[in-house]
Formats: structure tokens, sequence, C-alpha cells
């Protein structure tokens, strides 16, 4: 008894208590901490009820088999929660319904009132990437406006199910919460954010009235690539169709930068000419103030030379000429990689000494972003990149940024725009030019805030519900 109310008792929630309480007491004590009495024989007698908790299809058994299902999405929340424990902080102290970890509406004591919400985000929330920053920024946004926020995980059907990103059990807060099936709720707008996300909706997800807006924001292209290799991702008229079907009306596509809707324009101009196709682009959007470095790193003789991303077949050029021209291998350059290398690896056949490689995920990339001289974003010749927010997240840094032309539309002058061949010639003026550096950092933190700051997603939003 006293070691179970060392560890804070149970969870003051309506189902689940039970279950993440022994699982609380195996993750701080291992498997034996539990014994199992008489497993074939049945201990308890339960009165079965169609109205209970447990027999509600919203709250029930069979929600921990659903993505959004409450019980599911409380596991995820609380497994997660547990890693973070020690036996010398073994106890849950509930402050609020999101602390420590967040507690689905449904099964909380106490759920919330409001079932009308400004914005709801549909996406899958399990990438771990670009897609990831780019709703937490909209949530974030939303919350700088005092708007309310849902959060709805469906993946992409080609991809195996591992639950929701733990970032956004982080982001959940009075303003922003998960949705779980069997919710009916309401909202302005709803943003769906990476079709493939939309492609197969079942018919157990929250229940979403839509007052004013479905925009689809196309940040991921129907192929992978347009020549060599490329692979399917989705079918335009597919998405459309299963928007259409759930919801009763066809969402209003907006391409996420002007590169991706050469992609649409030119490849599938058929398929667009039968979908609501937006004039304007749906940018992504970033908080400058948070992402300013303070002042340059003082690296000494060393020129520190970062890369962001995944480490994708699709990240990396296939040339090993590129790949050298981009991140030299020679001194004075230390090519600090956040990602994994192990793609360019093959291309090179070895990585180069002067090469300092951190897993995806294990530093913040504020963190990584202040700790560089310049930024050089290069990628596989057939990939069509949706946008670049790895570019734009340097840019809010204040670290200059090489890329390859066509990745710089978004950006114009505010970055660099070089052919592969030519970048160390640009990296050795940032290096010696204080003057042209400086230049670049400012360029790049003036656009980030003018084009994609808080601002720029309150105007668009707003514009939706007039």
């Amino acid at each position: 008894t006293e070691r179970l109310r060392s560890l804070g008792g149970w969870d003051h929630v309506r189902v689940g208590a039970d279950s993440e309480l022994e699982a609380r007491l195996v993750h701080l004590y291992g498997p034996r901490a539990i014994t199992r009495l008489h497993e074939d024989a049945p201990l308890t007698l339960a009165l079965s009820d169609a109205s209970s908790l447990t027999g509600s299809s919203r709250t029930g058994l069979a929600s921990s088999r659903i993505a959004t299902g409450a019980r599911r999405l409380y596991t995820l929340a609380s497994t997660h929660w547990h890693q973070s424990l020690s036996l010398d902080q073994p106890q849950l102290q509930r402050t609020t319904d999101n602390e420590p970890f967040p507690v689905p509406n449904l099964i909380r004591r106490t759920s919330s009132s409001t079932e009308h919400l400004d914005v709801i985000i549909w996406s899958d929330l399990a990438l771990p990437g670009g897609t990831t920053a780019s709703n937490l920024a909209e949530v974030a946004s939303n919350e700088r406006a005092g708007w309310r926020t849902g959060l709805v995980h469906n993946r992409n059907p080609k991809f195996r199910d591992i639950g929701v990103n733990p970032k956004y059990f982080a982001a959940c807060s009075d303003l922003t919460r998960l949705l779980s099936a069997g919710e009916e709720v309401s909202c302005d707008v709803l943003v769906i954010k990476y079709p493939p996300s939309a492609s197969r909706i079942p018919d157990v997800v929250p229940n979403i009235s839509v007052r004013h807006e479905i925009v689809m924001i196309a940040n991921q292209t129907p192929r992978t690539g347009y020549s060599g290799a490329g692979e399917h991702v989705y079918d335009i008229a597919g998405v459309d169709a299963e928007v259409a079907r759930t919801w009763g009306r066809a969402p209003l596509w907006h391409p996420i930068g002007p590169a991706i809707r050469h992609v649409f324009e030119t490849h599938h101009a058929t398929d667009i000419a039968g979908i609501r196709w937006a004039d304007t682009d749906w940018f992504e959007i970033i908080d400058v103030a948070a992402w300013t470095r303070r002042q340059r790193p003082e690296n000494g003789a060393s020129f520190r030379v970062g890369r962001h991303g995944r480490d994708s077949v699709w990240k990396w050029p296939t040339d090993p000429a590129v790949i050298a021209a981009a991140y030299p291998a020679n001194s004075p350059f230390v090519i600090d990689i956040l990602g994994g290398a192990d793609e360019a690896k093959v291309v090179l056949g070895r990585l180069p000494t002067n090469w300092q490689v951190r897993p995806f995920d294990s530093i913040s990339p504020i963190d990584y972003l202040s700790q560089l001289d310049v930024f050089v974003h290069v990628a596989h010749p057939d990939m069509e990149e949706a946008f670049g927010r790895t570019i734009l997240e340097a840019m809010a840094a204040g670290v200059p940024v090489i890329t390859e032309p066509r990745f710089a539309a978004p950006f114009g002058d505010a970055v660099i725009a070089s052919p592969p061949t030519d970048i160390g010639t640009h990296l050795a003026r940032l290096k010696d030019d204080l003057a042209f550096y400086d230049d670049m950092a400012t360029r790049g933190l003036e656009l980030a805030e003018s084009r994609y700051g808080f601002s720029a997603h309150h105007q668009r939003v707003a514009q939706l519900v007039r």
C-alpha cells in the first residue's frame, strides 16, 4: 500500500487508470513487480451495461484499438510520460488535465464543455519531420491569437501505425487538445495538413462539423519525384472525393509554396482542373522571436556548416561530387549534420573526418542552428521539395543559407541560390566577408518575419471565416 501511495496512486480519470498504474509500476520496477493470480479463473463479476463507460463505443475497451480512440490516446500519452520517471521521482501529481500528460476530453473527470473550436488540424501526427514542425507552428500561432485548436490523427495508410509523435502531447494546453473518436465538435476552419492523411478516412473518428471552410494543404507532392524512380504517394482526385464523402463538400486546395504549385500545375494539370485550386499559397510560418539566436557563435578558426533533415535517400544527392562540393571535406570547414548520414555514406563510400553527425531529434533545431555559421541545403536531383522548412528555420535563426536554385523560389534574395559546384566559393566569401555575412543574415531574418511570421497566418485564417 505504501509503495502504491509513493507512486501517487490512480490517475483521476474516468477510464484507464488501473492500466496506467500497472504500466507505471512495471516501468519503474520491471515486469516482475506484477504477479498474476489464477490467470484462467474469473476473480470478478462485472455488471455489463450498454450505457456504461466500459460498454460505450467512445470510452470502452474498443477505443484502445482505434487510432483516435480515447483509451489509445491516453495510453500513448501516459507511456511517453513514464519514460521520464525515475525511482527518485515516481509520483503522478496531476495539476491540470494536461499535466503531467494530457487526458482526452471524453475521459476527464470534468469534460470540457467547449464543443466549438476555432481551428482543427487534421494530419498524420506520427510524422517525425517537417509536417510536425509545421503543424506545431500553426498551433503556437493559434494560441498566440487566443484561438482554440483541435488535433486529429489519421495516418498515411501506407505507413505502419506507430501512434502520435510525443511533441503533440507537449503542445496540449487549455487552448489545444487532441480530439478522440466519438467526440462531437464544430470548428470554423478545418485544416488538413498532408493530403495522404485524408486518402482513407475511417468511419470511427471525431465527428466534426465545419462552419466555414475545409482547406487541404498540399505539402506533399503526389509522387516523390518526376524523373527517375519517383514513387506514387497519393491520388489527388481520390483524396478530394474522400473529404467530400466525409464532410459533404470538397476542400479548397492550397499548395504550400511556388515549387509544389509548379509541380501540380505542370504534372497534374488534368487532376487540379477537377478540384478547388486556390490562387494563393499556404506558406509555412515560424515564430521568429523564438528562433533568433542572440549572437553568432564563436567557432574560432573553424567554420561550421550545417545540414538538417531526415536520413532518407531523397534527402541526399546521388552524385558524390555534389555532396563533396556542398559539404567540403577540408579545413577550416566543420560539417555539422543533424538527422543522420547513412545514406550519404552509401553514396560517398565513407564519411569525411570533418563531418560530425547527430541523430535525428538528438538536439532541438533551435539549439542546433544557434551553433552554426551557415546552413547548406541540397538534395536528391529528382526530389521535389514542397517548401523547405529547414531553410526557413535557419533564416529565422539568423543563419545565412545556401541552397540549390530549385529550392530558393519562396525565399528570393534572402538566400544564396547556387549550383552545388559553386557552393565552396560562397562558403569562402561568407567566411571572409563579414559585411556580406551580416547582410545575408539580416535579409533572412527580415523575410522570415514579414512573410512567414505568425501575423500572416492570423490574416489568412481570418479571411476564411468572413
